[in-house]
């Protein structure tokens, strides 16, 4: 082949590959412990986002708590993260209210279960974020 036939040929391969596999490269390294660095209400959104992705067998691999974190710092909002997951295929919801609600509701589950207090996250469309902490009193039993 010449030299002109491969670089058509590499252009072309490269052209073939799903924008996830290239958008991909950006978020596998991350540094250690950017998730702890987080605040509590942000970690819940990093929470929400991590427990919504779902594997596809031909997508990206799913992000881990410090990628996701290091995708934060980059990208400044919240909105923007879930964005970006979402484009890789790793989240179906439709909007980051729906992925946090449905975190909430799994966790709401497991603490009705274990008795437990739970926090309520709200994103503003300006990426603030903004918790509150409901405890779970026990229920009084008439007697």
């Amino acid at each position: 082949m010449t030299g002109g036939r491969l670089f058509i040929l590499a252009l072309s391969m490269a052209m073939l590959l799903p924008a996830s596999v290239m958008a991909q490269t950006n978020v596998t390294t991350a540094p250690a412990g950017a998730f702890q660095s987080l605040s509590a209400g942000e970690q819940k959104v990093g929470e929400a986002l991590f427990q919504a992705q779902q594997a596809t067998a031909d997508g990206a691999a799913p992000l881990s708590l410090d990628q996701i974190a290091a995708l934060k710092a980059e990208r400044q909002s919240w909105v923007k993260v879930f964005e970006q997951m979402r484009a890789l295929g790793l989240i179906r919801a439709r909007t980051l209210g729906e992925a946090i609600a449905r975190y909430e509701q799994h966790s709401r589950r497991s603490g009705e279960a274990a008795g437990s207090a739970r926090t309520v996250v709200v994103s503003t469309g300006s990426g603030r974020i903004h918790t509150l902490a409901v405890s779970a009193s026990p229920q009084s039993r008439l007697e």
